[in-house]
C-alpha cells in the first residue's frame, strides 16, 4: 500500500497550482523591473510571468539575451499567489506544497530566500462519514482501498497501459473515497478522466513540506530583477516569417522568438490567436492535456475549538454528494481550509462565491455541529481557478491514452514559438517545480536555436 506518505502527497487534500480574488501581495513583494513602456525588438518575448516564464527569463538574461515578459495580471506569479490581506498571514490561493521536497528543485530556491518549512509528510488524519467520525474499521478500509487503487494504477502503467484509472476502482464506499482521493483531490479530475500513465509518471517520494511564508511568495521573490510589463494582455502571435510579432493591448513587439507559458486551458480556449494557426499536432497536444480543477474554501475560527493538531488532514464522505477534504488548524493559526475538486468543483464554481462559502460552512456544521458557525471569523478566501480567464483551471491532467502529449506540448513550432509550463514536464506535472524546470528547458532550446 502507498501508505500515509503516499496519501499525504496531495491525495488527501490537494496541492493547488490554482486563482483567488484580487488582493495585494504580502510584504514579500518582488522587485521585478515593472516596465512603463514596451521595449523595441528584444531577442525574446515571454508571455506570462508565472514560474515558467520567470525561470526562462532569468536563464536567458544570464546568457546575454534581451528579454521582456508580458503579463496580463497586475502581479507576477500566475497560479502561485499568497497574499496576506484576508487572514493577516500569507495564504496560498494556488500551489502550497513542495511535493517530494527532498528532490524538488524549488526547495533550494525557498531555502536560499530564508523561507521556513512545515513538515507535512506524516500528518494527523481524521475521517468522517456523513457527519460522524469513522470507526477503526472505516480507517483501515479507507487506507486499504486507496492502497489497492494506487497499486493497480501503477501496475497498469508499468505494463504499458495508459487507460482510465476508473477501471481499477475498488467497490463500495471505501472505493468511492479512494476514487475521490486519487482523482478530484489529487489530480483535479474525476477518476474516469485520469490517465494511469499520468499518475505513474509523477514523482512521489513521500517528503511533503508546506511553506508558512507562502509558496506564492517564494515565486514572487524569485522574480526579482526580471523585466515585466504588467497588465499587458496578448491577443495574438504572428510567427510565419523570420521572427515573431506579439500583439498586445499596449502595442506590438517584434522579436526573434516568443515563449508561451499560458495554461492549456487558455490555449485550448483560443484566448491567444496564432497566425498562421498552430499545426494540428500541437493543437491536439493542447486538447489532450486539459486543465483540472481544485478549489479552496478557507475559513478562520476564533480559537482551536476542535483541538486539532497543527495542519490536521480530514476527509469527509457525504452520501449527499460532493466529497471534500480539509486542513484543520493550518500552521497552528485556526484556519480550516476546505478543498473541492473535479466535476464537483466545476459545478460549485457555477453557483458563485457565496454558495461556495455556504457549502464550506455547511459541511463543517455537519461534522462538528451548528455551534461552530458562531466560532467563524468574517474573513474567508474562496478560490475559483476555473472562472479565472487567465488560468481556466488549477493544473493540467492528461486524458487517458494521451499522456505522451505532455512532451509534445514542450516542442517548439517553426523554431520561433516555444512553450513551457507545468503541463510540459511529466515527472513534475501539476507543480510549480514542473513550471520551473520547463522554463529552464525552454530557455536552453531558445538559446541553442536563436543564439
Amino acid at each position: 500500500m502507498r501508505s500515509k506518505n503516499r496519501l499525504s502527497r496531495r491525495a488527501l487534500l490537494g496541492g493547488l497550482a490554482g486563482v483567488g480574488g484580487a488582493a495585494v501581495l504580502s510584504a514579500v513583494l518582488p522587485t521585478h523591473r515593472a516596465l512603463s513602456a514596451l521595449p523595441n525588438n528584444p531577442d525574446v518575448v515571454i508571455i506570462g510571468a508565472g514560474m515558467a516564464g520567470l525561470a526562462a527569463a532569468k536563464a536567458l538574461m544570464a546568457d546575454g539575451f534581451e528579454v521582456v515578459v508580458v503579463e496580463a495580471r497586475n502581479r507576477i506569479g500566475g497560479r502561485a499567489y499568497a497574499p496576506s490581506d484576508a487572514f493577516g498571514l500569507p495564504f496560498d490561493h494556488g500551489c502550497a506544497w513542495l511535493h517530494s521536497a527532498d528532490e524538488n528543485p524549488v526547495t533550494e530556491i525557498a531555502e536560499n530566500f530564508g523561507f521556513e518549512f512545515f513538515d507535512d509528510s506524516d500528518p494527523e488524519w481524521w475521517l468522517y462519514r456523513d457527519g460522524e467520525e469513522g470507526s477503526e474499521d472505516d480507517y483501515d478500509d479507507a487506507e486499504n482501498a486507496y492502497g489497492r487503487l494506487g497499486r493497480a494504477i501503477e501496475d497498469a502503467a508499468d505494463e504499458g497501459y495508459d487507460v482510465s484509472s476508473a477501471e481499477f476502482q475498488p467497490s463500495g464506499w471505501p472505493g468511492e473515497l479512494a476514487a475521490s482521493l486519487e482523482g478530484p483531490m489529487e489530480a483535479g479530475v474525476d477518476l474516469k478522466d485520469l490517465s494511469t500513465a499520468d499518475v505513474a509518471s509523477q514523482i512521489g517520494t513521500g517528503v511533503e513540506w508546506l511553506v508558512p511564508g507562502g509558496l506564492g511568495n517564494v515565486v514572487a521573490r524569485f522574480g526579482d530583477g526580471v523585466p515585466v510589463s504588467l497588465q499587458t494582455a496578448v491577443s495574438s502571435v504572428e510567427w510565419g516569417g523570420t521572427g515573431v510579432t506579439v500583439r498586445t493591448d499596449k502595442g506590438d513587439i517584434q522579436a526573434e522568438a516568443v515563449l508561451v507559458t499560458a495554461s492549456t486551458g487558455v490555449l485550448g480556449a483560443g484566448m491567444i490567436g496564432f497566425t498562421p494557426d498552430l499545426p494540428d499536432w500541437k493543437q491536439q497536444a493542447i486538447a489532450d492535456v486539459p486543465m483540472g480543477l481544485l478549489d479552496k474554501i478557507a475559513l478562520r475560527l476564533k480559537r482551536n475549538i476542535l483541538e486539532a493538531e497543527p495542519t490536521t488532514h480530514l476527509s469527509q464522505v457525504r452520501s449527499a454528494g460532493v466529497f471534500n477534504g480539509w486542513l484543520l488548524n493550518t500552521f497552528d493559526a485556526n484556519l480550516a481550509v476546505g478543498f473541492v475538486g473535479g466535476s464537483d468543483a466545476w459545478a460549485l464554481e457555477q453557483e458563485g462565491e457565496a454558495a461556495m462559502h455556504a457549502f464550506g460552512v455547511q459541511v463543517l456544521k455537519e461534522m462538528f455541529g451548528n455551534d461552530i458557525e458562531a466560532e467563524l471569523e468574517p474573513a474567508s478566501v474562496i478560490t475559483r481557478w476555473g472562472a479565472d480567464p487567465l488560468a481556466m483551471g488549477a493544473y493540467s491532467a492528461s486524458k487517458p491514452g494521451r499522456n505522451k502529449s505532455r512532451r509534445k506540448l514542450a516542442k517548439p513550432v517553426g523554431d520561433r514559438v516555444f512553450f513551457a509550463g507545468e503541463a510540459c514536464i511529466p515527472k513534475w506535472a501539476t507543480q510549480v517545480s514542473g513550471a520551473y524546470l520547463s522554463g529552464l528547458e525552454a530557455a536552453e532550446d531558445i538559446a541553442e536555436i536563436i543564439g
